[in-house]
C-alpha cells in the first residue's frame, strides 16, 4: 500500500484538512478524517483547545487529549496571525469551522478570500442550532442540542428527569455527519463539478432530528408523543435489559416475531409462543407487564453463563452490558484488534483503533494528541501551496446534489445497511433497493403500522427504487450480479457467512467488479469468535460499553431513545464508501471491501475512557462524567414542571450558573446540595433567559411536538412533507447538511415492492463501471 506524506496510510492519505473550530464535534470530525490518513492540522488559540482541559488533574486531562486528538497536528494561531490561517486555507482541501473558531475574527472576510484563491476548498460550518433563526446565537453546545432535538426527553425513566448519556452522543453523531458532509462535497468536486469545492452547514440539533426521523413520523401519522420508557420500547415487546443471578445485565430487542419466538424458547417458556396474550406484538404490547415479570424471573434465577448458552443455542441476538474492564479482557475485542497501542513519550497508550476495516487501505492511529503548536514548522514548510491537482472551475447555476450520479445497491435489511443507502439517497445517489419477493424488506412490516403500512419504512425507504430478487434463485442471483457491474457501492448487512454461501459476499462482488466498494455491516464484524452471532443495534450498544455509561448515577444501565449503533454504523458506511471512492480515484487502484461492526462504530468514541482505564485503571460508570470540569451538566426542574439542561464546561461558566441560580459556587459544586431547590424558583422561560444573559449554554427539554413546531426549526425548514402514495402525506426531516446555502430537495417517497424493476434493468444495463 502506498504511503502519504509524513508516513500516513489509509484511503485519505492525500487529503489536507484544516480544523479551526473549537467544539468537540469539530475536533472529532478532524480526528475521524485523520484516522483514515488525512493530514489534519488543528488551529488552536493561545491557550489551546478546550479539550485539553476536560478532566480534573493534569495527568487525566493529558490522557483525554492524547486519545481524543490523536493523529492531529497542532498550529497555534495568535490574534495577529490571520494571514497565517488564510495561507493554510489556500493549501487545504477541507476546512472545518464552527462558531467557537480558534481563528482571529472567526474567518469572516478571510473565508471569502480563501474560497476565491482556492476554488476547490470544501468548507464545513458546524454549530449547535445553525447560523440563522431565532435561536442561532443563543449560548448552546452539543449537550444542549440533545435537549432541543428531543433526545434527552425520550431517554431515561418515566418518573425521573430527562437523561443525557455520559457517552458523547451529539458530539459523535455530528462528527460523523461532518465527515460525511465534507467527503460528499469532495466527491462532488472530483466528479460532479470538477475543481469546485462547496460549503456545508451542519447544526448539531438537526443531525439528531434527522436520525430521529421515525419519532417525528410516528407523531405526524399516529399522534404518538414519544416519552421516556427506561430501556423498554412502546412498540416492540419484549425489549429491555435484565440482570442475571450473578449480576450481569443482558440487553435484548424483540425486533421480529421469529426472534421473539426463539427468545421465549430460550427462557424455557415455549408455551408462551402460542399464548394469545403473547403470540403477536400487538398482544405483547397490551400484556407487557406480565411478560416482563416472566422474563425477569428467568434471568434472576440463571447465571450469565447459563442464560447466554441458552440464547446462543436458540440463535437469539442478546448481549451483555460491558464496562471498560471487561472490554479489555474480551476475546472478540482481542481477536479483532479493536484496542491498539499508540506510542507516547511515556510508553504506549491503548485506545480504540480506526473504525471500519478497509481491505486494502486500512486506517491507523499513528500518534497521540499533539503538544500545543508542536507542528508549526513542519506544517508551514509543507502546506505552502494550494492542494495539488485542484484546478479552478466556474460557478454553476443552482445547487448540485453532492452524490448525483453515484450508483448504490442497498442489499441490506432492518436498519444499519438500509440507512446507509438512505443517507446516500438524501445526498443525491441513485439507490436501488434489492428486496425479497412477496414481502420485501422486514421494515415494511415494522411496528407501528397505520392502515397496515409501516410508518418507519416510509422514513427508511425514502429516495430508493425497488427491485424484488430471490437471491437463492440462480436466475435472480445472476440479475443481481449484473446490477453490481453498473454499481459503484453495494451495501449489505448479512450475518457473516450467509452472503458467502449465496456467492454474493464482498470477495465475489469485487472479483466480478474490481472497482466496486463493497460494504459489509454486521453486529460483531466479519472475524472473531462471536462474529456469526446475530446482533441488533442495542446489543452492540451493550457490548461496546455505551449502555454502561447511560443511566442515572448509581442506578441501572439504560439505552438512549434511538438506535445509536445502527445510525453510527450507517454514517460510517457513507463516510467509508466516500473515502474508498476518493482513494480509488486518486490512486487509480480499484475498489475494496469495508468491514463495519456495529459495536466498533460506537466504541470508536470511547477512546478517552479506554485510555484512562489502560493508564490509571479507571472504570467509568453512569454519572462519572457529570462533575468533570469540561463535561459538567445538569438537568434542572422548574416551577412550571419543565426540565432545562444547563451545560457549563469551564470555571467561568459554572460561576455564571451559580449567579443565575442564586447559590454559591461551593453549593453548585457540592453533590449533596439539591440544585432543584434553586431552579424551581424560575419558570423554564425565566431560567433560560437568565442563563443566556450570562452566556451559559442552556436548552429546554422538548417533546417531539415542540421540536416540530419550534420557531427555530420552522425558520430553518427542518421538516418537510413527503407525498407517499402508500402512506399519504407524511412529515419527514429535511436533508442535511445544507449545501451552498440551500436545502437539498427531499428525495422521493419509499417505493412499492418491485416498483422500478423495468426501469432499473433498462437503465443500469451496460452502464460503465
Amino acid at each position: 500500500m502506498s504511503v502519504g506524506a509524513g508516513g500516513r496510510r489509509g484511503p485519505l492519505r492525500t487529503l489536507r484538512v484544516l480544523v479551526s473550530g473549537g467544539s468537540r464535534a469539530a475536533l472529532l470530525t478532524g480526528a475521524l478524517l485523520a484516522d483514515w490518513g488525512a493530514d489534519v492540522v488543528l488551529l488552536e488559540p493561545d491557550g489551546g483547545h478546550s479539550e485539553r482541559r476536560v478532566l480534573r488533574g493534569a495527568e487525566r486531562s493529558a490522557l483525554w487529549w492524547a486519545s481524543r486528538a490523536r493523529n492531529l497536528r497542532s498550529v497555534r494561531v495568535l490574534e495577529t496571525e490571520s494571514e497565517l490561517a488564510l495561507g493554510l486555507a489556500r493549501a487545504a482541501d477541507v476546512l472545518v469551522d464552527d462558531l467557537s473558531s480558534a481563528c482571529p475574527g472567526a474567518w469572516g472576510e478571510n473565508l471569502v478570500r480563501a474560497r476565491a484563491e482556492n476554488p476547490g476548498l470544501v468548507t464545513l460550518m458546524m454549530s449547535p442550532e445553525g447560523t440563522r433563526g431565532p435561536d442561532s446565537r443563543a449560548p448552546s453546545d452539543e449537550i444542549c442540542a440533545e435537549a432541543s432535538a428531543g433526545l434527552a426527553e425520550i431517554t431515561g425513566d418515566p418518573d425521573a428527569a430527562p437523561l443525557h448519556s455520559d457517552y458523547t452522543v451529539s458530539s459523535a453523531a455530528s462528527a460523523l455527519m461532518g465527515a460525511v458532509s465534507a467527503m460528499s462535497l469532495v466527491y462532488r468536486r472530483n466528479h460532479g463539478t470538477p475543481g469546485r469545492g462547496g460549503h456545508a452547514e451542519l447544526a448539531h440539533s438537526e443531525v439528531l432530528t434527522r436520525i430521529l426521523d421515525f419519532i417525528s413520523a410516528f407523531h405526524d401519522q399516529l399522534g404518538w408523543v414519544a416519552e421516556r420508557n427506561g430501556s423498554t420500547s412502546p412498540y416492540q415487546v419484549p425489549t429491555n435489559r435484565w440482570q442475571t443471578s450473578d449480576g450481569v445485565w443482558m440487553s435484548f430487542t424483540g425486533n421480529t416475531q421469529g426472534v421473539v419466538e426463539r427468545f421465549l424458547n430460550a427462557i424455557e417458556r415455549p408455551d408462551l409462543v402460542s399464548d394469545p396474550r403473547f403470540d403477536t406484538n400487538v398482544a405483547r404490547v397490551a400484556n407487557r407487564d406480565e411478560l416482563e415479570r416472566v422474563i425477569g424471573e428467568y434471568f434472576a434465577t440463571h447465571t450469565y453463563a447459563q442464560a447466554d448458552a441458552s440464547m446462543q443455542e436458540h440463535g437469539v441476538p442478546i448481549a451483555p452490558i460491558l464496562a471498560m474492564d471487561r472490554i479489555f479482557e474480551d476475546p472478540q475485542y482481542a481477536a479483532r484488534g479493536v484496542l491498539v497501542e499508540v506510542p507516547t513519550t511515556d510508553g504506549v497508550l491503548r485506545m480504540p483503533g480506526a473504525a471500519v476495516r478497509f481491505s486494502r487501505t486500512p486506517g491507523e492511529v499513528r500518534s497521540p494528541g499533539p503538544a500545543l503548536d508542536a507542528d508549526r514548522a513542519a506544517v508551514l514548510s509543507t502546506w505552502t501551496s494550494r492542494a495539488p491537482g485542484r484546478v479552478s472551475a466556474p460557478e454553476t447555476a443552482g445547487t448540485v446534489a453532492p452524490l448525483a450520479g453515484l450508483r448504490v445497491i442497498d442489499n441490506g435489511n432492518v436498519i444499519a445497511g438500509p440507512l446507509t443507502a438512505t443517507l446516500m439517497a438524501d445526498l443525491g445517489a441513485d439507490v436501488v433497493k434489492v428486496e425479497r419477493p412477496v414481502d420485501g424488506d422486514l421494515f415494511r412490516r415494522q411496528a407501528p403500522l397505520k392502515d397496515g403500512h409501516s410508518v418507519w419504512w416510509s422514513m427508511l425507504g425514502r429516495g430508493k427504487r425497488s427491485i424484488a430478487l430471490d437471491l437463492k434463485d440462480e436466475a435472480d442471483r445472476q440479475t443481481f450480479m449484473s446490477l453490481t457491474d453498473a454499481a459503484q457501492v453495494v451495501v449489505g448487512n448479512f450475518v457473516p457467512g450467509v452472503a458467502a454461501k449465496l456467492g454474493i459476499d464482498a470477495a465475489a462482488l469485487l472479483q466480478r467488479n474490481p472497482n466496486l466498494v463493497a460494504i459489509e455491516i454486521s453486529g460483531y464484524g466479519q472475524s472473531g469468535p462471536i462474529s456469526k452471532r446475530r446482533a441488533f443495534g442495542r446489543n452492540a450498544e451493550a457490548f461496546c460499553g455505551m449502555a454502561n455509561l447511560t443511566g442515572y448515577p448509581g442506578e441501572r444501565p439504560q439505552h438512549t431513545g434511538f438506535p445509536v449503533a445502527d445510525a453510527f454504523s450507517a454514517m460510517f458506511g457513507v463516510f467509508g464508501s466516500l473515502a474508498a471512492l476518493y482513494e480509488r480515484d486518486e490512486a487509480a487502484t480499484g475498489g475494496q471491501s469495508l468491514d463495519i461492526a456495529l459495536f466498533e462504530s460506537v466504541f470508536r468514541f470511547l477512546e478517552p475512557q479506554a485510555a484512562l482505564h489502560h493508564a490509571r485503571g479507571e472504570v467509568w460508570m453512569r454519572g462519572t462524567a457529570m462533575d468533570e470540569p469540561g463535561l459538567w451538566r445538569r438537568v434542572l426542574p422548574t416551577e412550571d414542571e419543565r426540565w432545562v439542561t444547563v451545560s457549563a464546561p469551564s470555571d467561568e461558566q459554572r460561576a455564571a450558573v451559580a449567579q443565575v441560580l442564586g447559590c454559591t459556587p461551593g453549593e453548585l459544586a457540592d453533590p449533596g446540595v439539591d440544585l432543584a431547590a434553586f431552579s424551581r424558583d424560575f419558570t423554564a422561560t425565566e431560567l433560560l433567559e437568565a442563563a443566556h444573559r450570562q452566556g451559559v449554554a442552556a436548552a429546554l427539554n422538548v417533546t417531539v411536538a415542540e421540536v416540530i413546531g419550534s420557531p427555530q426549526n420552522r425558520a430553518r425548514k427542518v421538516f418537510e412533507h413527503l407525498e407517499d402514495p402508500q402512506a399519504g402525506r407524511i412529515l419527514a426531516p429535511a436533508v442535511i447538511p445544507e449545501v451552498d446555502g440551500n436545502r437539498l430537495a427531499l428525495p422521493a417517497a419509499a417505493p412499492a415492492l418491485d416498483q422500478h424493476r423495468g426501469k432499473i434493468l433498462a437503465e443500469w444495463a451496460g452502464v460503465q463501471r
